[in-house]
């Protein structure tokens, strides 16, 4: 007897689940901090739409199961890098203050120690 295979129902964009390039540019441009509306119109061709059905449109896709799924996973990435900057920061303020520290210059070290602590 032969295998089984699934298959899985597609959509006009690909399979089930899958974001179209424009919905993937729309969750992008909402993590880059852009509003809705704009980001609607920057993704798609809405020279012919009213303000109400870029709103609209807008909204609904805002709301929108796996476009959500991608802004959380690019804000989390986000954040991820933002942390890891951080931390840089960190680490290179240890090094100058310990140079600073082994040189004497009290001032420069003062002014450090309050960066870190800031």
């Amino acid at each position: 007897m032969g295998r089984v295979l699934f298959v899985t129902k597609s959509n006009k964009y690909g399979r089930k689940g899958d974001l179209t390039e424009r919905q993937r540019e729309f969750a992008r441009l909402i993590v880059s901090n852009e509003r809705q509306t704009a980001s609607y119109r920057k993704a798609f061709d809405c020279n012919e739409k009213s303000e109400t059905a870029v709103r609209s449109n807008a909204s609904r896709l805002a709301r929108n199961a796996n476009v959500v799924k991608l802004i959380k996973k690019l804000q989390a990435q986000a954040d991820s890098v933002a942390v890891m900057t951080r931390e840089r920061r960190m680490e290179l303020l240890n090094e100058q203050a310990e140079g600073e520290a082994k040189r004497g210059n009290w001032s420069e070290l003062i002014r450090i120690v309050d960066m870190l602590n800031g």
